[in-house]
Parts: structure tokens; sequence; C-alpha cells
């Protein structure tokens, strides 16, 4: 574990006494809770049994040197395999008033983070899912340092206390996250001769132990997941939950349970396998009277980050800034034109069970791809979608949304323009986001906007401009001169969604 600079000088004090008032307290819910505390036991049992802890039977209680974990359990309903997962607290405080997670590192994201690979998920005509089993629980921790990661636990009335030794990277551990990416990119390192398509999946398609991923025919389709196999089995790792696009021709190949369901929720997203979509599914509180705490929340529940949901979502934020501007406090109660407003969003959101976006967002063997991107801005918000059309012989070029993106205009007063311009700015921000993360050739790629005074300022030199405008298009010109900036109308502009959108319209859109 990677400690911070002088820490030796630290004395992380008695925890022991912390952590023992901290079971106690969890025997009384657990005594109250046979269904958990049954699975509780089984965690830790299966803990032991795969010789990931230790029992320790001569410990000082009172070596200042060393640290005790309190733990906890979490429910998880949704899970296939793990209905109950321990948790352990590294952020208790100690007699002395620090925590071991106040002396470890919190070293930066080493992984990619969600939107390219969510982004490149999209480009596969084969795709799949999957994720390292224990992947934390693989990486084994020096044992010099195993004296930090002591846990108590008594598991029936008539046994004493026991005191044991955690022999792997713990969830928990602030440094936990760049320990376990850490140690793929070695993996991926080491083995890149012998593996290198799935060393560049490891790299590239992993967010922390999920995996998303595939290819754009069925031969390469398995031999990716072949491979990624056998290089993960090369650092002691296994990967499950394995879910795949390719229906008719994965029977040919020896497939695990979990292959063949319908539906599975990965990196915050649910992809149904069998119809190759994105589903959508938000849990809505039901009140009739709303508080500033609870527009918030549900603003939180709408994990989207792709933007495929953003019309709606954008909704909800201008509904929070107006709470804002008001100055109304956490708990006060809307006042009832935007409680009704509020009601009428919320009752909204059930059409978004009906949203059905396909995953796939390219065709077979296209003539041309084509990137097109659209910019709208209105009074209350501005933003950008992009789409992707694949040319073909047949008479069939389809077109899908990839990935759109909205903000809230700015409380400070904004001209029109001006607001257009910021949403051409967001587009070509996303363009070059998205064409990053797909890393393919693209033959076109068309930028639109409903502004004639916006594309008059892209096509001018910013020195010719005020500071505002200047600022903005000299970052726009730095996309490649060959992508073109082209009028669209205002009615067939699909980024006018973004402002105006509603969910009964997007179910009945083409994505």
């Amino acid at each position: 574990m990677p400690f911070k600079p002088k820490t030796e000088t630290i004395s992380l004090g008695d925890s022991y006494q912390m952590a023992s008032k901290r079971l106690n307290n969890l025997r009384k819910r657990l005594n109250r809770d046979p269904t958990m505390k049954f699975l509780y036991s089984k965690f830790l049992r299966e803990y032991k049994n795969l010789n990931h802890m230790e029992e320790i039977t001569n410990c000082n209680h009172s070596n200042d040197d060393s640290y005790f974990l309190p733990h906890q359990g979490v429910l998880r309903p949704s899970s296939i395999t793990t209905k109950l997962r321990v948790v352990f607290d590294a952020s208790a405080k100690t007699t002395t008033g620090y925590s071991l997670n106040d002396l470890l590192c919190a070293v930066g994201v080493l992984q990619n983070d969600l939107f390219p690979i969510l982004t490149r998920f999209r480009k596969h005509q084969y795709a799949f899912s999957a994720d390292i089993s224990k992947m934390f629980r693989q990486i084994e921790i020096n044992p010099s340092q195993r004296k930090y990661l002591k846990i108590l636990w008594k598991e029936g009335p008539e046994e004493n206390v026991k005191v044991s030794a955690l022999k792997t990277v713990t969830y928990g551990t602030t440094s936990a996250p760049f320990l376990a990416a850490r140690t793929l990119q070695q993996l991926a390192k080491d083995e890149r001769e012998n593996f290198p398509i799935a060393s560049q999946v490891l790299l590239e398609d992993f967010y922390m132990d999920d995996c998303l991923s595939g290819a754009s025919n069925i031969n390469q389709f398995m031999a990716r997941k072949k491979e990624l196999g056998e290089l993960l089995l090369r650092g002691g790792m296994i990967l499950h939950k394995w879910c795949s696009s390719a229906s008719s021709e994965s029977d040919l190949y020896p497939f695990n349970y979990s292959e063949k369901q319908s539906t599975v929720k990965t990196l915050g997203m649910m992809w149904n396998n069998c119809e190759d979509a994105f589903l959508f599914d938000i849990s809505t509180s039901f009140t009739t009277e709303f508080t500033k705490r609870d527009v918030l929340s549900q603003i939180a529940r709408l994990f989207d980050p792709l933007g495929l949901l953003d019309p709606i979502i954008s909704k909800a934020k201008i509904v929070l800034q107006r709470l804002w501007l008001l100055q109304i406090d956490w708990s006060q109660k809307l006042l009832s034109e935007i409680a009704q407003e509020w009601s009428s969003f919320i009752a909204s959101l059930s059409y978004v069970k009906n949203i059905k976006i396909p995953r796939f967002v390219l065709r077979p063997n296209p003539k041309e791809i084509i990137l097109h991107g659209f910019s709208d801005a209105s009074e209350k918000a501005y933003g950008a979608m992009i789409y992707f059309q694949s040319v073909c012989d047949s008479s069939d070029n389809s077109i899908f949304l990839l990935c759109s993106k909205s903000r809230v205009a700015p409380i400070k007063s904004v001209t029109i323009p001006r607001l257009e311009l910021a949403a051409c700015l967001q587009l070509a921000q996303l363009t070059r986001k998205v064409l990053n993360a797909l890393k393919f050739k693209i033959d076109q790629v068309l930028l639109w906007t409903d502004s004639t005074i916006a594309l008059s300022w892209i096509d001018t030199p910013p020195h010719l401009l005020k500071t505002f405008v200047s600022n903005r298009v000299a970052q726009i010109q730095e996309l490649p001169k060959e992508y073109n900036w082209s009028h669209i109308t205002s009615k067939n502009n699909p980024a006018d969604l973004l402002s105006r959108g509603i969910a009964q319209f997007l179910v009945n859109n083409q994505f």
C-alpha cells in the first residue's frame, strides 16, 4: 500500500476499542436479521476458505503500529453472484484522531473514464461484457503491511472474538482502486508479446473490474474473448458474468450461464444483449410534496454517461437552477407552480422505460461512415448531439444517436447568438472527445447549427472578434479544416430537443 511521505513519524493510536464497539453494534443488528446474518457469516467464511485472510492467535491489541478495520454489510439484491458484500471502514478514527486512509496516498485514476469505454462499446458489431471475479482479492498485500488490515469477528454466541489479518487489496482503503488498476496495467505490459490484442483491451476497455469490448466479426470476437481470458489467468484472475450480443453464432462456443441472460447492468448502463439495445429504468419518489432536496436527489439518479437522456435530464437541471435563483432552502416545499412542473416531469419519467436505444451505431461493411454533429441553444439551455450514419449499398443508410451533452444557460444574461456559439464549442469539444475514443477512420465529419450568426463567427479570424466570441471561435477552429460546419433549419435540428425535449416524444423517435 502506498503511504504518504513521513507517515512513519505519526502514531496511528489504538483502534481496537473502536473496532470492538463497532463489532458489538454490528452483531446486535445481525441478530435482528437472520438472513443478513447468514449472508454475512457466509461471506467471511468464504474469505477465509479462499485464503484471503488469516487468523492471528497472538495479537498485541495495544500496538499503535497496526490498525483494526471496522466492517459492515452492503446488501445488493440485484447482484447475480454476491447478494451481500462486507466492506471495510479504513476511514474510522483511532485514539490519535488518524485513520488508515489518512496515511495512505489517494493516487489518481489510471484507467479511462466511462465515456470513451462506452463510446467504443457502440462501434462493435459483436459486443460482450464481463468482469473480473473478486479482482481486489486476487492481489496480495505485502506481508509486512497486513498488520494495518486486521479485523475482529465473532460468528457464534459461544465463540470468542477472533482477530484476522486481510491478505489482499481491501475494499474501503483509499489506495485499493489504484493498486487494482496498476496491477492490470502491469499485467498487460508483461504479457503484451504473448497477448497483443487482449493487452490492448485490458488497457483501454476496462473500468475497474468491468470490461466492455467486442469486434467487427465473429472470428475476431471469439479470438478476443479467448485471449483475454487466458491473459488474465496469467495473473491469477478469472473473467465471469460473460454477456454477449453474438446470439446465434455464440451457440457454437462454450459460454457460461450468464451469457444467455437478457439484461445486464454494466458501468451504470442497462444493456439487453438479446435486443442489443440500451434500456432505462429510473426510480422516482412517490410524494405529493417536493423540496429542493428531492429535486437534487432525483437528478442524481439520472445516471447517463453518454447523454442519451440529456433531452430529459436538461429539463430537470433547468428546474433546479430556478430553485437556486429563488434561494429556496433544502427542506422547503416547492412553490405550487414549480411543484406542478416538477410533478409533471416525474410523471413523464414513466415513459423512459419504453425507450430502447440500439447499442451498435454502425452497419456491417459500410461504404462510408459519416459523423453528424448538431448544436442548438435557447434562453434556458444549450448543447450538442452526435449521430453516426452508415452509407451502404442498400437503401438502409441508418443514422443512430451516439451521445449528447447539454448545459443549463448561465444565470447571467447572455444573448442567444452567444449561447449558440457556446453550443458550437460544446459540439467541437464533444466531436474531438468521440474521435479520440473511437480510433477508426471517419469518412466525413459534418457539423450543423441553425445559427447563421454563429456560423459567420466561426468563419472569421478570432483577432477580429470581441473577447467572448474570439476565445470560443479560436477553440472551435482548432478542429481540422476538413470538418465542415453547415447550416440546418431549426425544424430539422435534433439538438433542439436538448432544450425542449419530452420523454413521450423520445419514445417515438428513431435513435
